[in-house]
């Protein structure tokens, strides 16, 4: 795999740990970030050097797996790079260990990857930050969107367009304050930047702010996307995945292949300024506090999200189904009949992780007219929707089929976003996979989705996305594109039962002399 090349540094320069005389692991700040020298007397083809967080240790049974990146050390001497592209500035902990397992040869050994140190910049140029509300306090941050580095730069407020000037920013990049009334509308506030270098750079942060009284969310933009294990196939990944992220303004964003609990997820978080919730390879990414995680199985993770605290809620949805075997292989490919692919469909877990998702769904439909549901997310199949007489030769000369991972969810009473809008497959097939493959190796087809559920929310638009032209496996790496499925977007319209009610008006009476 190859790497963007970041300096490191150590303090101090050079530390060494040895387990015994037989083996020993350096990390010297003068070499590329994560170069390590190694040495052991009991050399192995799969000894391996590990990239952890700080303080990790992989005697721990919990911690062991935890691993950030790693890579094979095979000889009796030498020199090692472990690839960790999307590694965030801060200390790591690197241990070399035995035959694919976790017997310690050596470590642990401290490496600090302090990040860029050129001209501080930010990832994207303009931002927009949640809704605010006349007369509410405001706080947004914006200090992860600065390429990373250490140490951080600190930042301050350049400008602020609202009459009232209600905007203040910290050191720390946190933009705070109450607008008053007469603000509402959109504040544009200009954020600068220092680094201990003495460069200096500026970022546009758009606030959209309610009248007081007013539903702080009216329009619910959402994303879904799979990150490909995290973006690791794509250089500079992580700029790229928080530059497209950034750019759909989205309210809410189902992730998926974010590897772990802690890793992407958190990640991505932590650069937008969004609460996060994450599970096994899933994560939710909200604008808005997540109030509650919800019972899920293994393929889905869930939260309820409070838009305008309890007065306007929604039910939120993220699911990776199982990827093998995988059907459009066994129609395409493997000529089999609709029986056959439906009993392949159970054997990969997919049926009964979406009839478990969706059973759960629909005892919450009742309520949704008043707390709305949303389930997006990779279901690693396509849609009976899409597959239709109509569109028969797109898909091999198959007719109809019903798959069965989108038969539960609408059978459950949840709506195909995309389809509600545009329910014609022919013209508008809504393809997702794969944009990093030809069509005789991969046969196109929507197998990302968006479904929603009650009479609280009304689509507006939805759309499957990709920036720039990205070039086929194996040429991926320079890709603008970071993963290797186009996202999907969608805006809904929350409706006056799923919204903050106005206070009433009481008029006053004058009291009248008798």
């Amino acid at each position: 795999m190859q790497f963007r090349k970041l300096i490191a540094a150590l303090v101090p320069a050079l530390l060494t740990w040895q387990a015994s005389a037989a083996s020993s692991l350096q990390y010297d700040s003068s070499k590329p970030v994560f170069t390590f020298d190694y040495a052991t007397t009991a050399p192995y083809t799969s000894n391996w050097v590990a990239i952890y967080p700080k303080g990790y240790n992989p005697a721990a049974a919990d911690q062991r797996t935890q691993y950030l990146s790693w890579t094979y050390a095979p000889d009796q001497r030498g020199t090692v790079q472990v690839a960790a592209p999307n590694a965030q500035p801060g200390e790591y902990t690197a241990w070399f260990l035995a035959k694919n397992g976790f017997t310690k040869l050596a470590g642990p050994v401290a490496a600090l990857n302090r990040g860029e140190t050129g001209p501080v910049a930010f990832i994207v140029s303009n931002f927009t930050t949640q809704n605010a509300r006349e007369k509410d306090a405001f706080s947004a941050r914006v200090a992860g969107l600065v390429k990373g580095r250490l140490p951080a730069p600190t930042f301050r407020l350049v400008s602020d367009s609202s009459p009232s000037r209600w905007v203040t920013v910290g050191r720390d990049g946190v933009i705070s304050g109450t607008p008053a009334r007469g603000d509402r509308g959109t504040t544009t506030v200009v954020v600068g930047a220092t680094a201990d270098n003495g460069s200096k750079t500026t970022l546009q942060v758009t606030i959209p702010v309610a009248a007081v009284d007013a539903p702080l969310v009216d329009k619910l933009k959402v994303t879904t996307m799979n990150l490909w294990i995290g973006g690791a196939y794509v250089h500079n990944s992580h700029y790229k995945q928080v530059s497209y992220l950034a750019s759909t303004n989205a309210d809410v964003i189902g992730l998926q292949e974010t590897v772990r609990p802690g890793d992407a997820g958190a990640r991505l978080a932590d650069a937008l300024g969004y609460y996060h919730h994450d599970k096994g390879d899933k994560a939710i990414l909200s604008r808005y506090p997540i109030v509650e995680a919800l019972d899920a199985n293994d393929a889905a993770a869930a939260v309820r999200i409070q838009l305008d605290g309890r007065d306007s809620e929604i039910i939120f949805y993220t699911a990776h189904l199982g990827y093998d075997p995988y059907g459009p292989y066994d129609f395409c490919f493997g000529n089999m009949t609709a029986a056959q692919v439906t009993a392949r469909e159970a054997e990969s877990g997919r049926t009964p992780q979406i009839m478990d998702i969706s059973a759960a769904m629909a005892k919450l439909l009742p309520n949704a007219g008043r707390v709305p549901v949303f389930l997006t997310g990779d279901f690693n199949a396509p849609s009976q929707l899409d597959w239709t007489a109509a569109t028969r030769d797109a898909h091999c000369g198959v007719g109809y089929y019903e798959w069965p991972t989108s038969k539960y969810p609408l059978a459950a009473g949840l709506k195909d976003t995309f389809r509600a809008l545009h329910p014609n497959p022919a013209l508008d097939p809504g393809i997702t996979w794969s944009p990093l493959h030809p069509a005789s190796q991969e046969p196109p087809d929507r197998i990302d989705f968006m479904y929603y559920g009650g009479k609280g929310v009304k689509p507006l638009a939805s759309k499957p996305n990709i920036v720039g032209t990205p070039r086929f496996v194996p040429d991926q790496w320079d890709n603008e594109w970071p993963t290797d499925h186009k996202s999907f977007e969608s805006l809904y319209q929350l409706l006056p039962s799923a919204q903050r009610k106005k206070p009433r008006q009481v008029r006053r009476r004058t009291a009248r002399a008798v």
